[in-house]
């Protein structure tokens, strides 16, 4: 049987660029067509393979942003759906956007599930939209959280 969540992390891993196409293309019809659309697990998984997706059309960044924004109307909690927004608009170069989602984050939170290295990247990721919007004021701050999220 099918499993649309391994197809999307053995995409992650695939050298060949069509087999990683093939592979997450899969698992967005397949989670399109027999996931629970309700579900805020499928949305953030339909989301994320589009995400990973490494073809850079407008078709591509509407899914990413269509599927994680409904995870978070089915469940506003939902921190991985929030991460990939945030690192979506970064990567798009929407600075403001990604600091207003990247900030909701506490500090260590992906620390209580052995994910510190998720605290550290957020904090970069602050830290780089401070930087590009040039918020002089509050680069220090954001400076500090980098530092004390690599030595964590």
């Amino acid at each position: 049987m099918f499993n649309p969540v391994q197809a999307i992390e053995d995409a992650a891993c695939a050298a060949d660029s069509q087999v990683r196409v093939s592979l997450l293309e899969q698992a967005i019809e397949f989670l399109s067509t027999q996931g629970d659309a309700g579900s805020a697990e499928v949305q953030h998984a339909i989301g994320y393979a589009w995400y990973q997706h490494p073809a850079d059309t407008e078709l591509r960044n509407e899914n990413v942003v269509h599927h994680l924004r409904n995870a978070l109307r089915i469940n506003p909690d939902h921190k991985y759906a929030l991460l990939y927004l945030g690192h979506h608009y970064y990567d798009r170069r929407q600075f403001v956007q990604a600091l207003d989602i990247l900030l909701t984050f506490r500090d260590r939170e992906f620390s209580a599930f052995d994910q510190a290295w998720r605290d550290a990247k957020v904090a970069e990721l602050i830290l780089c939209c401070r930087l590009q919007i040039g918020d002089e004021k509050n680069l220090r701050e954001a400076a500090h959280r980098f530092c004390e999220a690599m030595t964590c």
